[in-house]
């Protein structure tokens, strides 16, 4: 933290005290600590605070979104961007949404696909 005078032309350091973790001051007080560690082994070694005995899995994991990379044409991106704009909802999520939809509707493409020189 720095405090400082300003006489108009100049700007004078009056104090100045190092911000830690802990706040304004160097180092934490005693009684802040509560038995914790302290010295230089402080932040090294945390078996003594934790207690993973009863820890359990994240029940909701499965359901966390994974980042993939994906090509989209610009037009479908701007599509989405629009609604985006319309809806104040981003358009990643409009189009997590979109396809959320067509995989619990369980839509299909009517598309063929030939191989290039397959043209039967």
């Amino acid at each position: 933290m720095v405090c400082s005078a300003s006489t108009g032309r100049s700007t004078r350091l009056t104090a100045a005290t190092p911000v830690t973790a802990f706040g304004p001051r160097a180092t934490p007080s005693a009684s802040s600590l509560h038995g914790r560690p302290t010295g230089r082994s402080a932040g090294r070694t945390r078996t003594g605070l934790y207690d993973f005995s009863t820890a359990r899995r994240n029940p909701y994991s499965k359901r966390l979104k994974r980042q993939v990379t994906i090509r989209l044409d610009q037009d479908i991106i701007h599509y989405f961007e629009g609604l985006a704009t319309d809806t104040g909802i981003p358009y990643q999520t409009l189009t997590n949404l979109y396809l959320r939809d067509c995989a619990a509707n369980r839509r299909r493409l009517a598309v063929r696909w030939q191989p290039p020189g397959d043209e039967t």
